[in-house]
């Protein structure tokens, strides 16, 4: 298990634009070896964007992302997938493939997917994905559900430091949200760094070591969930009357505040 004070990711004080609008002002964070950190908010908060910017799909107009102590823009790709995996929303295959075909491929970086590591990883993550009886299908016969999961199987796959997940359970029924949770969370505790978009807080709250909160492009709250989750921040955020019970250890909701801000026009 790596040690928990290791850190295997940051960013300083990014902001990013699109066509000449901020999406996402000041962002600093830090990631640790042996936690699992969800990114939280409204739709347009800029989570998404945030875990491109991590993950180097995009470049930010300032600040900077440090994966391992190196600036992530001179990090070879080679190195980059080595040490980081990225499952985005709603994850895509264009090429007639089956499930084992795109698990395997989390292996590239790794070299040769045939050496024993490599068949011993793809074997773990198809478990842990409950995909096995799926092994021959082709991708397109999938549901939206089954897609997210052979793609999240390739992610684990993978076998790197840093995972940045893209809200990976929005797709999936009951029991394979709290399965997929529960495996980020066993990773985690091995030592791994978890970075997750949730938008379901009750299993942000649960499965998650801290919690970001974002809205409108800024940070508005870093900490425990039961720091984040407060009353008051909830209503001011999502306009929802709910919070987290630190003796239950849940988040609770009674329903939506009456209005809904609009935008000033």
């Amino acid at each position: 298990m790596s040690n928990p004070d290791t850190l295997l990711l940051e960013a300083e004080h990014l902001e990013y634009e699109a066509d000449g609008v901020p999406i996402l002002r000041n962002i600093s964070l830090q990631l640790h070896a042996g936690e699992m950190l969800g990114l939280v908010g409204p739709n347009g908060a800029g989570k998404s964007t945030l875990v491109k910017l991590l993950a180097g799909l995009l470049q930010p107009e300032s600040g900077r992302v440090r994966l391992d102590g190196e600036n992530l823009r001179f990090v070879g790709a080679g190195e980059r997938a080595r040490y980081l995996a990225y499952l985005e929303q709603s994850p895509q295959t264009h090429w007639p493939l089956s499930v084992e075909q795109i698990v395997k491929l989390g292996r590239l970086p790794h070299g040769h997917a045939g050496s024993s590591q490599s068949r011993l990883a793809i074997y773990q993550a198809m478990t842990e994905t409950d995909l096995h009886k799926l092994a021959s299908r082709k991708f397109g016969t999938l549901s939206e559900g089954e897609k997210l999961r052979v793609h999240l199987a390739r992610m684990l796959a993978s076998e790197t430091p840093v995972l940045l997940a893209d809200e990976p359970v929005a797709a999936l029924d009951l029991w394979h949200q709290y399965q997929t949770m529960e495996q980020l969370g066993r990773l985690a505790q091995s030592g791994k760094g978890i970075i997750v978009v949730m938008h379901d807080l009750t299993l942000a709250s649960r499965y998650c070591n801290r919690l970001l909160m974002l809205d409108k492009g800024r940070l508005v709250a870093a900490g425990l969930p039961s720091q984040v989750l407060t009353r008051s921040r909830v209503a001011e955020t999502y306009h929802v009357d709910g919070w987290f019970d630190q003796d239950n250890n849940a988040f609770h909701t009674i329903g939506r505040l009456p209005d809904y801000p609009q935008e000033p026009s």
